[in-house]
């Protein structure tokens, strides 16, 4: 069912009533997702100086490259992990999202300066925000994680995942919102753990699932 939900050239001529609340559970959980992997933006400008506030901005785009680029591997694999044995598609998604994550934080640590004169230009470097790129780039690779992680749950139908993505959520607002909010290094280091632990809850949650040895069963896909 989520297949066809998020691919919806295979199931545009077999829709049924069954599919409308799928199709709101998956919309939801990617809005929710949405809201989590841009609400410190929000948060920044609200909190921050304006001169922060853009120092930060420029760091998200280093965040975004690192989240939206392994996209490509959920895109591929998806199908996969809506067959009745999807092991193998979660694994190979998670650790290839994994190190692309790693790849770019390492290279975002030895090279921020570089990376912020590129996204942002050398008056970023002068205000010491080369030396937090890891951060973003950490930020940026830990939701991608999480991503691969929620479309895994979403293609075995588990309704619960949406809810620890709204936990992450609630977290990270009330984190920054009372106490830690006073710099940019503060902000995306309460991100950078919000976004890590949702993402050993999520792969202990579905190493669970696994060993309790609940399989879905293969999605038709219509024809």
């Amino acid at each position: 069912m989520s297949y066809r939900i998020i691919c919806p050239g295979a199931w545009a001529k077999s829709l049924t009533k069954g599919s409308v609340p799928e199709f709101g559970h998956v919309a939801h959980a990617l809005v929710v997702l949405f809201t989590l992997t841009n609400i410190d933006v929000l948060l920044a400008r609200v909190f921050l100086s304006e001169a922060d506030s853009g120092e930060y901005s420029v760091g998200v785009l280093l965040a975004k490259i690192a989240f939206f680029l392994p996209n490509a591997i959920i895109i591929v694999l998806f199908p996969k992990m809506t067959s009745g044995d999807n092991r193998r598609a979660v694994f190979i998604a998670t650790g290839l999202t994994a190190c692309m994550g790693l790849g770019i934080t390492l290279f975002s640590l030895l090279f921020g300066s570089f990376v912020i004169r590129i996204l942002g230009g050398s008056q970023y470097i002068d205000l010491g925000l080369g030396s937090s790129a890891w951060r973003f780039a950490l930020e940026g690779s830990a939701f991608a994680l999480v991503q691969v992680l929620l479309y895994a749950r979403l293609a075995a139908q588990d309704r619960r995942a949406v809810v620890l993505v709204w936990a992450g959520l609630i977290a990270l607002v009330t984190s920054v919102s009372l106490w830690f909010h006073n710099s940019v290094e503060e902000i995306v280091t309460t991100v950078v753990v919000i976004s890590l632990v949702l993402t050993v809850i999520g792969l202990l949650l579905d190493r669970r699932s696994s060993i309790s040895g609940t399989v879905m069963e293969p999605i038709e896909i219509a024809e």
